[in-house]
């Protein structure tokens, strides 16, 4: 059940669309902060993830880590836990992994693409969020607000469904080009220069 958040007047949404509908919706990945795995932004339409890589040992490690996180009576920030539930909410499948993997924001050794997605699914199950102090909520917010826009779904489904090779540009320059001499034709033919 995916974390809420209350807002002013009305519930924020503490979750996101996969990586790949994210795309469809018209936002962007690249690869983001080296320094700082945390450090995760949304800018103009744009997710800047920082790079992230995946071993065989690495979901011991995050698991670990997560469940100390998860019992720390502290009320330290659960840096790590919220990571991992952003991690899980924009990977549901292997497609959302070889689109990660392709912006060189994923590099994973564990064979294929649906053991890593399978990996971070498994790690996001079932976590405890702590809603009033959740890292990415607003995060979460700026992008939700970004895909909820018309127009960004519209333009992104014309560059994903037409304009996806240089030759679909092309011809639709070419058709563009034809259909104005076409036009120029029919004026000089109805108002012919005396």
């Amino acid at each position: 059940m995916p974390a809420r958040e209350q807002g002013e007047r009305g519930v924020i949404s503490c979750s996101t669309r996969s990586a790949t509908k994210l795309r469809e919706a018209g936002i962007k990945f690249r690869k983001g902060n080296e320094d700082n795995m945390f450090d995760i932004k949304f800018e103009k339409g744009t997710l800047y993830i920082p790079p992230v890589s995946i071993q065989d040992q690495t979901e011991l490690l995050y698991f670990n880590i997560i469940a100390y996180e998860q019992f720390d009576s502290s009320g330290s920030r659960k840096r790590l836990t919220d990571y991992m539930c952003f991690l899980d909410f924009i990977i549901d499948n292997e497609k959302d992994v070889e689109l990660l993997c392709q912006k060189e924001i994923m590099d994973h050794w564990l064979g294929t693409d649906e053991a890593a997605a399978k990996m971070f699914n498994r790690l996001g199950h079932e976590l405890l969020i702590d809603t009033t102090n959740f890292f990415y909520a607003k995060l979460f917010k700026e992008v939700n607000d970004h895909c909820r826009e018309p127009w960004n779904e519209r333009m992104a489904s014309l560059r994903h469904n037409y304009l996806n090779t240089p030759w679909a540009l092309i011809s639709i320059f070419a058709a563009a080009f034809l259909l104005l001499l076409t036009v120029l034709q029919t004026t000089f033919t109805i108002f012919p220069r005396s």
